[in-house]
């Protein structure tokens, strides 16, 4: 008994300083992570550096850390250094009278300006003003409707006013007396102001007690539905008119937009600011433990697993799955994706820089990240960039190419460059890869983009190793009852 207690002490002392342990590291696990796999993706150049230099193991450690260093760390530090000024500049350059002015020109090129505007817009709000009115009134008294009275007073001068623009263009189309025509704006015109009328006969009738509520809610509602009628016909049709509705956002619309927008990017500089000193020493802290734990890790990795083997209860079998596991997922999700991933933004910049675009540097790394995204990939950037280049600049023949460059280059290059890296060796179903990626964003961060996979491996060879533990346990447990 007392065995046991000292156990199960010993058990939970252990759990408490391991806990401890974690709340110490925690600041270095993922550099130590990422130093890890590098090890893993440079551990075959690194054994032919260590033949080359007659197996001086610090020399070659140094070496290969140094390498590692040029050919993967400087470049990526120089890119996101690149891509961060652009970024800035771009910043700079964006600002609410310059997107307008691009909105307007984009517009008037593919027709989507909306004819008397102002207008239009005047009416709408004089529409929700008489709603308004309408439903606060107490609707018992005849004093009541005197706000609504009020209201559609308004709407017919502004409607007449209106009007008063729209009779010379309509001046042949404006007959009296006839069956109104709803494919015609001059005729759903007449429609519109004959609701008006109906609508203050309505409420004169109210007051004057020989009218019901009902009949004033009917012909104020039939107000709107008609106009609408009208803005259909007037825009093209009502899908069109939806379109052009996008396409022309109100003034306050803007204004509560562009508020919005200047607001969180004003929060989001300031907080960056705040934490800008606090986030390069952080940086600079995390790079050279991982260029530390790197050379460390090539210099007495192989005493350092051996160490931690012994430590642990595991069988040395599975200790073993575990560590090719981690080869296996490191080379598979890391060297592989990652590799893919450059030559995809590598080929995408070119791209980017042919059809002149600007912020090369930074539409390059955005590819290079949302290619280790399954499906989507790399889409999720030239297409916008495609569509940019359409509607906003109005180069066609850029946009179409840069597209066609996307589809058969860009994006099918990850089928060629995976295969030739993986050699045949199994990996994550794309489904589950995508959803453990996006889970580990959302969990981790960037960083879940290598970590969701790798837990997903894991499991599984856990899950593998507990399955044949099971099957071992059920044929020894067969052999014993044999034997009794």
């Amino acid at each position: 008994m007392s065995r046991m207690v000292s156990f199960w002490l010993l058990v939970a002392i252990i759990v408490v300083l391991v806990i401890v342990l974690f709340k110490v590291m925690a600041t270095f696990i993922l550099p130590l992570f990422l130093a890890a796999v590098l090890v893993v993706i440079f551990n075959p150049f690194h054994r032919r550096v260590l033949a080359k230099l007659k197996n001086r193991r610090r020399i070659a450690a140094a070496a290969t850390t140094g390498i590692i260093l040029l050919i993967v760390l400087l470049p990526i530090g120089l890119l996101v250094g690149m891509a961060m000024l652009e970024g800035r500049q771009l910043f700079k350059q964006v600002d609410g009278a310059s997107i307008l002015r691009k909105v307007e020109e984009t517009r008037e090129r593919f027709g989507l300006s909306m004819p008397h505007q102002s207008e239009i817009r005047t009416l709408e709000n004089q529409f929700l003003s008489l709603q308004t009115a309408l439903n606060e009134a107490d609707l018992i008294g005849n004093s009541d409707l005197e706000y609504v009275s009020i209201e559609l007073a308004q709407v017919d001068r502004v409607a007449r006013d209106f009007g008063g623009h729209l009779e010379y263009e309509w001046q042949s189309e404006l007959v009296e007396d006839r069956e109104y025509d709803l494919s015609k704006p001059s005729d759903t015109w007449q429609y519109f102001s004959a609701a008006i009328a109906d609508a203050r006969r309505s409420v004169d009738e109210y007051k004057e007690d020989s009218g019901s509520i009902d009949r004033v809610e009917r012909t104020v509602a039939r107000i709107s539905s008609s106009f609408a009628e009208f803005k259909a016909t007037l825009l093209g049709g009502r899908f069109k008119a939806g379109i052009i509705d996008l396409a022309n956002p109100t003034p306050q619309e803007v204004s509560v937009y562009t508020e919005q927008f200047v607001d969180k990017a004003r929060s989001s500089i300031l907080s960056l600011g705040e934490a800008t000193v606090e986030f390069v020493v952080k940086l600079l802290i995390s790079g050279v433990v991982m260029i530390l734990a790197v050379y460390f890790f090539l210099l007495d990795g192989s005493a350092m697993i051996d160490s931690v083997k012994k430590l642990t209860p595991l069988d040395d079998a599975h200790e073993e799955m575990l560590i090719e596991e981690f080869d296996r997922i490191s080379r598979a999700v890391v060297l592989a994706s990652l590799l893919s991933a450059v030559v995809q933004g590598i080929l995408a910049g070119i791209g980017y820089y042919i059809a002149g675009l600007n912020a090369v540097f930074l539409l390059t790394l955005l590819t290079m990240l949302f290619a280790l995204i399954p499906f989507f990939g790399t889409s999720l950037v030239w297409a916008p960039c495609c569509i940019y280049l359409y509607f906003f600049e109005g180069r066609m023949w850029p946009a179409i190419l840069l597209a066609i460059f996307g589809v058969v280059v860009v994006s099918q290059i990850d089928n060629l460059i995976k295969p030739l890296v993986l050699h045949g060796q199994s990996n994550i179903h794309p489904l589950l890869a995508l959803l453990s990626i996006l889970g580990g964003i959302s969990a981790l961060g960037p960083i879940g983009i290598l970590v969701g996979p790798m837990v997903v491996a894991f499991l599984q060879t856990l899950l593998k190793i507990l399955r044949r533990e099971i099957l071992t346990m059920d044929r020894d447990g067969q052999t014993l009852a044999g034997e009794t």
